[in-house]
């Protein structure tokens, strides 16, 4: 709107002039019509090559600063972006390092489990079994012993439980880990049930004694080698993918 108008001001004004010179109200001003005309075509070029140079250096202004901003906004766009990448490649790999952790003290729980179990069917074994040669102290520190290990169970299950809910929960993070961890939460599934069996009877030695070595070898066993696919065919090489993949500045 601004250059509409003073386009029409520049056509305009030397019309106006050019009819306010022969009006009498001017005769009183010194020097002839050329002179005028002459004296107002100067000033007139020389407005409108002021006009002109300051239109052009506006538009140049405008132009540099739009240039500046798309230059700022990009350089801004850009930064947000290598900052989401590095997050996601940080978080990546936190995740990753999470589940190496959790699947190695949720094996470290299995061992310690399985060797209060043992505990536990050798100490009710000496007690019920065909052993009696213990003196009266022995047997009284062989319940108290059996009654905190049953006392413990329920601990054990919580703690494997929960970092078993911690493993399916990361595996939702990580690709390919999925298949592994549903197999884990199989054998956990197995292997509480054997152990609830096991801690419910007194007299389940004579089922376990012989068979729940074996027994919790075979679980312990499964457990390792499933844990072992995932770390070292999945976790390992992910690992290693994504530190390579943020220190070569791919992201």
């Amino acid at each position: 709107m601004k250059k509409v108008i003073i386009i029409l001001a520049l056509v305009l004004f030397p019309l106006i002039m050019s009819l306010l010179i022969k009006v009498p109200l001017f005769n009183f001003s010194s020097g002839t019509t050329d002179s005028w005309i002459g004296f107002w075509g100067s000033y007139l070029g020389a407005l409108v090559g002021a006009g002109t140079v300051y239109m052009v250096t506006n538009i140049q202004i405008q132009e540099q600063r739009k240039i500046q901003l798309e230059s700022i906004r990009e350089e801004h766009y850009n930064a947000l972006k290598r900052e989401m990448k590095q997050y996601h490649f940080r978080n990546q790999i936190d995740k990753i390092e999470d589940f190496n952790e959790t699947i190695e003290e949720f094996l470290d729980t299995l061992t310690k489990c399985s060797n209060d179990f043992t505990k536990y069917i050798t100490y009710t074994h000496i007690l019920y079994g065909e052993q009696d040669n213990y003196t009266k102290e022995e047997e009284t520190k062989y319940k108290e012993e059996i009654k905190e290990l049953k006392d413990e169970l329920y601990n054990w299950i919580h703690r494997l439980n929960r970092l078993n809910f911690r493993i399916n929960r990361l595996s939702l993070y990580i690709e390919d880990t999925s298949s592994y961890t549903k197999s884990i939460s199989s054998q956990l599934v197995e292997f509480v049930d054997e152990l609830k069996s096991g801690y419910r009877d007194d007299y389940s030695f004579k089922k376990y004694l012989d068979f729940n070595q074996a027994s919790l070898n075979h679980h312990l066993e499964q457990f390792m080698g499933l844990t072992s696919q995932l770390l070292n065919n999945v976790l390992q090489p992910k690992l290693e993918q994504k530190i390579n993949e943020m220190n070569s500045g791919e992201m």
